[in-house]
Parts: C-alpha cells; sequence; structure tokens
C-alpha cells in the first residue's frame, strides 16, 4: 500500500506571538504511515508574522506560501460589512487551499485555524477514529 499524502493548509492573519506557537504545534504533530506537506496563504499584515511563516521548515516535508489577494482596505465603519468581507474572503483562501489538494494529488486535507495549538497525536487520532474527521479529497 502507499504512504498517503496529507495537505495541511491555512490561511494566516496572525500575530507573531500566536503564529510562532501554531508553526511550533505544527512541527510537533506526530506521523507514522503518512506523510504531511503544508500549504498557507499568507494574508498577514505584519513583516514579523510573513518572516515567521516564510521560515517554517519540517523535514520530510514541502511548504508552499500562497501569496494573499489584495482587495480594497477594510476600512468601513460598518461591523458587519467588515465581518462578511472578512469571511468572503478567508472563504476564498479555503477554497484555493481546496484546489492546491486536489490539483497536486493529495489523499487527504486538513484545514486548521492559525490561532490554534494543535496537540501532537491529533493526526493519528484523528486517521486511528475512522470517522469522516479526516476526509479523503478524492471524495
Amino acid at each position: 500500500m502507499a504512504i498517503q499524502r496529507v495537505l495541511i493548509g491555512c490561511p494566516i492573519r496572525e500575530k507573531s506571538s500566536i503564529l510562532r506557537a501554531f508553526l511550533i504545534s505544527l512541527k510537533s504533530l506526530l506521523h507514522k504511515d503518512f506523510l504531511i506537506d503544508y500549504v498557507f496563504v499568507d494574508d498577514n499584515e505584519k513583516e514579523t508574522s510573513r518572516q515567521l511563516l516564510s521560515a517554517f521548515k519540517r523535514d520530510g516535508s514541502s511548504v508552499m506560501v500562497l501569496p494573499a489577494v489584495k482587495g480594497k482596505t477594510e476600512t468601513s465603519e460598518i461591523t458587519d460589512i467588515r465581518d462578511e468581507t472578512r469571511l468572503v474572503r478567508v472563504a476564498g483562501y479555503r477554497n484555493r487551499i481546496i484546489r492546491y489538494a486536489l490539483q497536486h494529488d493529495y489523499d487527504r486535507l486538513f484545514l486548521v485555524d492559525s490561532d490554534l495549538i494543535l496537540h501532537p497525536q491529533l493526526l493519528e487520532y484523528l486517521r486511528a477514529s475512522g470517522k469522516r474527521l479526516f476526509p479523503s479529497c478524492s471524495g
């Protein structure tokens, strides 16, 4: 049986302290019998966060950082419009990540938020659970 390829994808717009902790947790993820690669959409506003993201590496994994598509600056005084604009932007980034996974023939895709600290055994747990928590890219 061929080793499965798992893509971890995430749009990222974080303070550097939060991003640093998130990236450390990604590096600590345990996995056997499958390979992990990463794709990020860099939507950071701060250069420090951009640098942290571009410096992220993990032995045996490929890391792709896609640039964000910048539109109009969110300066609206109406909070609902800002929130809706942000949701649409993030949904678009997630769609890009899904397309990337499909185009590069990954077996699995794990979309994650960048403000989480992941338990080192999370991927092994999801895989072993047998539930659709860890769905196939192919459907």
